[in-house]
């Protein structure tokens, strides 16, 4: 079992997900007390998703540059803000 931080779990929460969830166990200490991650049992025969395929931000380069704003319809519209 590998044993690790929770500020390191939280930093890498998703890397950690997507190696309990391939079988790994994980203890994760807070506070002196040990927390122990591992994938359930029905959940053995499930293969992790691969999220790359439903997360993709354009230009993300530029994520600080952007907002939204909220309009009275109801519709969110992309607001660029200038360096």
């Amino acid at each position: 079992m590998k044993r690790m931080q929770s500020s390191e779990v939280r930093r890498r929460w998703f890397q950690v997900l997507d190696r309990v969830a391939a079988g790994e166990v994980i203890g994760v200490e807070r506070n002196g007390r040990l927390v122990v991650l591992r994938r359930a049992e029905e959940a053995a025969s499930q293969t992790v998703p691969d999220y790359r395929a439903i997360i993709k931000i354009p230009k993300s380069g530029d994520a600080d540059r952007w907002s939204w704003d909220w309009k009275p319809e109801g519709a969110l519209k992309p607001r660029t803000r200038r360096a």
